[in-house]
């Protein structure tokens, strides 16, 4: 009994430890810049933002062939959460996909998926390196 509660508590422990997150780090573009690519890599157009506008939430979505598609009255749905981190540059880019499902009329999270938030990530990414062609040669400095 005793050798199955310690697998148990190891298990717990190893388990809790692994990483499922999905970021972007070390990114040398202005603030400004880095919302607008995760503005348009959202599922389903314009995302919810918050108050200091580096916290955007997707409508609900599912993930069929590729492609986002709405959740009008599906059972699962998901839902894609990024966040632009750090008060200067460079900054992270947290992206996290989380999987809920109906319970009595409520949504409730059943889990993440890592899978869509890597295609996510690769969006903003690619959003990103468009970025380059049209940028400032000055960037944001201004000095008046």
């Amino acid at each position: 009994m005793r050798i199955n509660s310690f697998i148990l508590i190891v298990f717990f422990l190893l388990s809790s430890c692994a990483t499922n997150e999905v970021r972007i780090d070390n990114v040398e573009k202005p603030v400004a810049v880095v919302q607008a690519a995760v503005a348009k890599s959202m599922p389903l157009g314009k995302p919810k933002v918050n108050k200091s506008n580096r916290k955007f939430t997707s409508k609900p979505f599912l993930y069929k062939g590729g492609k986002f598609v709405p959740a009008s009255n599906s059972r699962v749905r998901y839902i894609a959460v990024v966040e632009v981190l750090g008060d200067r540059r460079p900054y992270s880019v947290f992206i996290e996909v989380i999987n809920t499902q109906r319970v009595q009329g409520e949504f409730v999270s059943i889990g993440k998926d890592v899978n869509i938030a890597n295609h996510l990530s690769k969006s903003i990414q690619f959003q990103l390196s468009k970025s380059l062609n049209g940028g400032n040669a000055i960037d944001d400095f201004r000095v008046f």
